[in-house]
């Protein structure tokens, strides 16, 4: 049972970006034999990880903004698919997944990823299927995941676990797929001119290299400024004013007056377009989303989710700073500490992207941030 166990949670962190239906199978077989089997955890210690209280607190703010959504059946049927955010995290969370695996999958599956990003974008190929509820999207810039900032977001969850992994492990077959991944990450977020991603991977990258060296961090960091300062031109390139300014009169005009019709528990999960609309008649930002997590679910899930969301993530990073400082003097010999250290600054990367986008509303993207979460948990719980 362990066997196919470890066999599903490779194939749904495999295929999650490019085949996310193989993925939703694997997810599916994973939650069944992980029900199953009573030797996956140890169910004693597992329900006195601290983090969990804060995961039903999250789940019971969301749930209240629901009940209080201005649209009910579209809230609760957002839920539902929220719900399975932590379920993946409960399950990554019992820590009994092999970690060069899980790294494994993951770098694989930004690699293809990257990889066909790139093909996709040289031939100007476009291919797309609709047939019911099914819908298949190849095209230029946005590999398989539909949109070029989805395509950003995956990047920035997995590049900084794949340069953990070229930092601190010590086989050099371990080091192969980063060494390839890497460059044609960066070279993928380049030519769909995703500065956010850009600056986000950066910093995640930063913030690993810290761990391993804070000098030379130091050191790359005035580089990447003085870079910066000489070609700030061409960076800026990367994004239009257009875009900048419609998500700042978004922030200016459209969050403050949803904000203020509902501050508590806000429109409910998954209400934000039909709310907006109603708040911005004068259609002075935009619609569909925020275009910034925070202020996107301040205005769903009211001051009360944001808050618990907030407190969740701060005591995941509390958690995991802490268990990194008191096995210091052992981090050569914790095969999963560099997972920690990656998978740490890659939930930070995409918070940081975050500002400029909301980036857990897909699905795909949403339960790998939390089966990420989970992961290190659990390597953390473990290994203390």
């Amino acid at each position: 049972m362990n066997r196919i166990i470890e066999k599903s949670a490779f194939l749904f962190l495999l295929f999650l970006p490019i085949i996310p239906w193989i993925s939703y199978l694997s997810f599916f077989i994973l939650i069944f034999c992980f029900i199953r089997s009573q030797n996956s955890v140890d169910s004693h210690k597992f329900r006195h990880i601290t983090l969990n209280y804060y995961v039903y607190g999250l789940l019971g703010t969301v749930f209240l903004s629901c009940i209080f959504s201005i649209n009910k059946p579209l809230s609760l049927g957002a839920y539902l698919l929220f719900i399975c955010y932590f379920v993946s995290y409960f399950i990554f969370a019992s820590g009994g997944f092999p970690t060069k695996k899980i790294a494994n999958a993951i770098v694989l599956s930004g690699l293809i990823l990257a990889v066909i990003g790139i093909v996709l974008y040289l031939m100007d190929f476009t291919f797309v299927f609709e047939r019911e509820f099914l819908r298949i999207r190849f095209g230029p810039l946005t590999s398989t995941l539909g949109n070029p900032n989805r395509f950003a977001k995956y990047l920035v969850l997995t590049t900084p676990i794949a340069f953990a992994g070229l930092l601190f492990c010590k086989s050099l077959k371990e080091k192969v797929l980063p060494l390839v991944f890497i460059p044609l990450s960066f070279f993928s977020l380049w030519i769909i001119r995703s500065l956010g991603g850009v600056l986000a991977m950066s910093i995640a990258i930063l913030v690993v290299l810290w761990v391993k060296n804070k000098r030379v961090a130091l050191l790359v960091f005035v580089v990447g400024i003085g870079f910066y300062s000489v070609n700030y031109k061409k960076v800026n390139r990367l994004t239009s004013k257009r875009s900048a300014m419609e998500r700042v009169n978004t922030l200016k005009y459209v969050v403050p007056k949803m904000f203020k019709a509902r501050p508590i528990t806000g429109c409910g999960l998954g209400a934000y377009r039909e709310f907006a609309l109603k708040c911005d008649k004068e259609n002075k930002g935009l619609h569909y989303h925020a275009h910034n997590m925070y202020a996107h679910y301040l205005c769903e899930t009211g001051i009360l989710g944001l808050l618990a969301f907030l407190l969740f993530l701060g005591m995941f990073f509390y958690h995991s700073i802490r268990f990194l400082r008191s096995q210091k003097k052992q981090f050569q010999t914790l095969d999963n500490k560099w997972f920690v250290v990656g998978g740490m600054s890659s939930i930070l990367g995409l918070l940081v992207y975050g500002i400029s986008e909301t980036c857990i509303d897909y699905l795909p993207i949403g339960l790998f941030f939390f089966s990420l979460i989970g992961i290190v948990t659990g390597y953390s719980r473990k290994e203390s």
